[in-house]
């Protein structure tokens, strides 16, 4: 699995990444942080937490994954500073926890 970086977590700080997700239902992209749980509509500031939006507000069934065409046709691929693939341990296990009912079997993983 692919995960696209908007950013880093203004809560984790420079530790945790800020990722790209996808609302199943109507496809709209918005941003989370896995390990705080925490979602924005826009990337956040690094340093400026503003708002406390668990990212269940967002997708309350969990999200998906979108790939690098899903960000492009939302015309957000401009906010793309980064990837990485799922192997980190701990990461992994906080995102599969997340992610919504169908996502594997949807994307083949």
């Amino acid at each position: 699995m692919k995960l696209y970086i908007s950013g880093t977590c203004p809560v984790d700080g420079s530790i945790q990444n800020v990722y790209f997700a996808k609302i199943p239902s109507s496809g709209k992209i918005f941003f989370v942080c896995p390990m705080c749980k925490l979602a924005w509509s826009m990337p956040p500031e690094p340093t400026i937490l503003d708002s406390l939006d668990d990212y269940k507000d967002y997708a309350p069934q969990g999200f998906w994954l979108p790939s690098r065409d899903d960000i492009s046709r939302a015309a957000l691929a401009h906010l793309i500073i980064g990837e990485e693939d799922l192997d980190k341990e701990s990461l992994k296990k906080a995102i599969l926890r997340m992610l919504a009912p169908g996502y594997e079997q949807a994307h083949g993983n």
